[in-house]
């Protein structure tokens, strides 16, 4: 997975192909043959994948779309493991916590429908866990409208969702999912209470790119963000329904409130209930707008201007947390504000405005930029790289192993490093 400097490598094959063994001369793909190989590839049997790797990497390079549009079409086969029908309660290992592991609650509808299946984070309020918080799930109307996964902060105050290992464990929890069931990556929501609440707002803003809505009560987590304005900037596009009594402590009610005018000025598909009479609580009969209110959305295609900002809590960092949408960054400024991001494609032209960012990545596809012309990548007014980028069929498939994700695939990524600014 290499970043692509040059075309001439290109050109050399080209010319040494006549040359090859049979076995390695570059093929001719069609649709048929495409859809083939992606089937052998993400099915269950290695030997098969791995030759199924072999022939789409020798595809030539007018016909390696046509990998593209197979796998990002794509649909599993019936998994070798499918949960039961229920709940059950998994166990994860986790490199991040302390606790070196972590739980969640896995809630299977035992009314399945056909085709894929949205999939529902829920998550618990500070000092809670995940066995409390999904006792009366199974019994509401709506559980079986799609798969709900209810994880247990993985410390041991179970504090909130900003804590080391509660990212690593929800999106581990998300793939134990996605490898037994059919799973609609476009329709995967995170709801919570109290601070699940707030983590709610946060991971819709943390991974603008995976989450379709979010449903929050009780708290946004504004109070413990170092940038909050920009840190809402980055999720105006999730839409989201929001929850607070207004008998709640002040600075909750006020996180809502600030969030309200926020999505007002720049239009965003929130919608915000202010309960008279009510505290600190879980405002039950709201749920039954609030889930239809998430089903209703879908997640967008990848846009080609947003806005990202990176940031430790702590200073801690994450690998899971340093993606958003297809930017990836790899070294930045963590304190003060974080490092704010824009990120807008002009034709061909990738433009990053990001003053704190000295190391990252953009990730291409031929909806984000024409890869059968040069493309060229401005960061803060310099350009960084301009050249063909190559449709790279190991950094695509690689990447779709590593998140599982047909909605979201890449061809190459384009890599930048500069010097770092005070």
């Amino acid at each position: 997975m290499t970043t692509i400097r040059s075309v001439g490598a290109c050109a050399v094959l080209a010319l040494l192909s006549v040359a090859l063994p049979a076995q390695d001369k570059p093929i001719k793909a069609t649709k048929s043959l495409a859809k083939r190989w992606v089937k052998d590839f993400v099915g269950r049997d290695e030997k098969r994948r791995e030759k199924a790797r072999s022939m789409m990497q020798r595809a030539t390079a007018e016909t390696r779309p046509l990998l593209f549009e197979a796998l990002a079409a794509r649909r599993f086969p019936k998994p070798k493991r499918r949960s039961k029908p229920g709940q059950t309660t998994v166990e994860v290992q986790l490199e991040e916590s302390p606790l070196k592991k972590g739980t969640f609650i896995l809630h299977v509808p035992k009314r399945r429908k056909r085709g894929p299946v949205p999939v529902l984070f829920r998550l618990h309020g500070s000092g809670d866990d995940a066995e409390n918080y999904a006792s009366r799930w199974g019994g509401m109307g709506f559980a079986d409208e799609w798969i709900a996964i209810t994880p247990t902060i993985p410390s041991a105050d179970r504090l909130g969702w900003h804590q080391p290992g509660a990212q690593e464990l929800l999106l581990k929890a998300l793939r134990h999912v996605v490898e037994r069931h059919d799973v609609d990556h476009d329709r995967i929501y995170i709801s919570g209470y109290s601070a699940g609440g707030g983590a709610a707002t946060m991971l819709a803003q943390t991974w603008p790119h995976l989450v379709a809505a979010y449903y929050s009560r009780g708290r946004t987590h504004d109070k413990y963000h170092p940038n909050p304005e920009g840190s809402k900037r980055c999720a105006s596009a999730i839409p989201g329904f929001c929850v607070v009594g207004l008998e709640d402590k002040p600075d909750r009610v006020q996180g809502y409130r600030d969030l309200e005018a926020f999505a007002k000025k720049e239009k965003c598909d929130v919608v915000f209930h202010f309960v008279p009479g009510k505290g600190h609580t879980y405002i039950e009969s709201l749920d039954a707008e609030g889930f239809p209110f998430l089903l209703k959305h879908e997640r967008k295609p990848d846009p080609k201007r947003f806005h990202a900002l990176f940031y430790r809590y702590n200073n801690r960092t994450s690998k899971y947390a340093e993606r958003q949408h297809w930017l990836r960054a790899i070294d930045y400024r963590t304190g003060n504000e974080g490092t704010p991001c824009t990120v807008s494609v002009d034709g061909n032209t990738i433009t990053i405005d990001a003053p704190h960012l000295t190391k990252g990545e953009v990730w291409v596809n031929d909806t984000i930029v024409d890869l059968d012309k040069p493309v060229v990548l401005v960061v803060d007014g310099e350009k960084e790289f301009e050249g063909v980028v190559e449709r790279d069929v190991g950094f695509l498939l690689d990447g779709y192993l590593r998140d599982l994700d047909p909605g979201r695939l890449y061809w190459n990524r384009i890599a930048f490093e500069r010097k770092r600014r005070r």
